[in-house]
């Protein structure tokens, strides 16, 4: 329920605001991806996350503390998936 309420309101969002990398479109990504990761699907949570992250540091910047959050919480999924090198970038990001 919630990660077909979150992937609405995304899209919703996306063709309103009609830019990926605006804020809003970007939280609601974060949220999709957060959802996903809670239920243990890493690698749909995992291609959530690279958008997500890529229009928070868009939108944000790179030091935003929600791109961080969401650096940190990408880095745990692609661990989840074996994918190590990639996240110890993630994690020397933050």
């Amino acid at each position: 329920m919630m990660q077909r309420l979150h992937k609405e309101a995304a899209r919703l969002m996306l063709e309103t605001r009609g830019k990926p990398n605006d804020g809003l479109v970007a939280g609601c990504s974060l949220g999709l991806a957060e959802v996903l990761k809670e239920e243990k699907q890493w690698r749909r949570a995992e291609q959530q996350y690279k958008l997500a992250l890529s229009s928070l540091r868009e939108a944000q910047g790179l030091n935003h503390p929600d791109t961080l959050m969401a650096a940190r919480h990408f880095a745990v999924v692609l661990k989840r998936l074996g994918k190590f090198n990639e996240a110890e970038i993630l994690y020397r990001e933050v």
